[in-house]
């Protein structure tokens, strides 16, 4: 008896064998692994000073492998207002759809091109996008509009759907502030599904175009157009912008988002502009922050006089190496 159920144990397990080596690969191969799409996304620094350069770069991937396709992005300061909106190629042929960007021309308010904009007035820009398939899309339409010195200074924005055919969307005026530099500008247009921010991703590469600013006072920096070059290896991407003067202090948000073979991701980073010596955060380091530092001076938290405002590397002590930083932002703006 014992040895017939040995024996019935050992064709048990027999069977549970050729199950595992002969039915569990067709069940896999059957169900293979979903694909993995992953979007990276970071900047050079953490924290920035005012008009300083940021760098925003990252991968996009395929189950680990570079993947050659699009990646909207977009940059939003503390109060949610967006700073940057474009689109990224991560290799030299990204997948193409029915929707493109035709043509970008710079044009006055009624349409008519034009080239050459004067500070303290407004740009205007034709946006042409082919829809070469049957059936309308509902799409984003956006343009982004940099200074000589690579410093975004506007955008504008409209969501309509897109028929059939080629369509020239009119955008809105953008201003162009007192401290933009004459010099040669450029406008980045994009379509997206939607904002970036909600995970919208963009339908085609952007389309660009160059401009003149005319004013009083001509660039101390590079008189090179702006038009940049995006590649880099494949799979990757990167934009480098200046931020502008009088951007606000506090924390920016960066969205990323793509689509690859009905594959979604998208990810968040943050970075934080600070100002040292802006101890009333008035946007200025004056002698309102110094008469600040020194009622507070060599306080610590707990002491009658401690204001944490005076404290700006954080080490909670107000002492020389607060007036350090003070000293080296005097009279700095953002």
């Amino acid at each position: 008896m014992r040895n017939s159920r040995k024996s019935l144990s050992v064709v048990i397990y027999t069977f549970l064998i050729f199950l595992a080596v002969m039915v569990i690969p067709l069940f896999v191969q059957a169900h293979p692994a979903l694909s993995a799409l992953n979007i990276t996304v970071t900047t050079d620094k953490q924290t920035y000073k005012p008009q300083q350069t940021v760098q925003v770069y990252g991968n996009l991937t395929n189950d680990g492998s570079p993947v050659d396709g699009l990646v909207a992005l977009q940059i939003s300061d503390p109060s949610d207002k967006k700073l940057i909106l474009r689109t990224l190629s991560t290799g030299p042929s990204p997948p193409v759809g029915n929707i493109s960007i035709t043509e970008v021309v710079p044009c006055d308010m009624g349409g008519n091109p034009k080239n050459s904009f004067n500070k303290n007035t407004f740009a205007y820009f034709n946006v042409t996008v082919n829809n070469s398939g049957t059936t309308w899309e509902n799409a984003m339409i956006s343009i982004n509009t940099y200074n000589i010195n690579n410093r975004p200074f506007g955008i504008a924005a409209i969501t309509a759907p897109i028929s059939p055919g080629p369509t020239t969307w009119w955008m809105q005026s953008i201003s162009i502030p007192d401290w933009v530099s004459s010099g040669t500008g450029a406008v980045y247009a994009s379509v997206f599904t939607d904002s970036p921010q909600v995970g919208g991703v963009a339908y085609c590469p952007e389309g660009s175009a160059t401009y003149q600013i005319v004013g009083d006072t001509m660039s101390l920096e590079s008189q090179e157009p702006t038009i940049e070059s995006l590649m880099s290896t494949l799979g990757s991407y990167n934009l480098t912008f200046k931020l502008p003067p009088g951007s606000e202090e506090g924390t920016y948000d960066v969205y990323v988002s793509s689509s690859y073979q009905e594959l979604h991701d998208d990810k968040t980073a943050t970075f934080l502009l600070t100002l040292p010596g802006d101890a009333n955060g008035d946007g200025k380091v004056d002698l309102k922050d110094l008469v600040i530092l020194a009622k507070a001076w060599y306080s610590q938290p707990g002491d009658p006089k401690w204001d944490p405002r005076a404290d700006f590397n954080n080490d909670n002590i107000v002492n020389l190496s607060d007036l350090v930083r003070l000293a080296k932002n005097w009279y700095q703006t953002l």
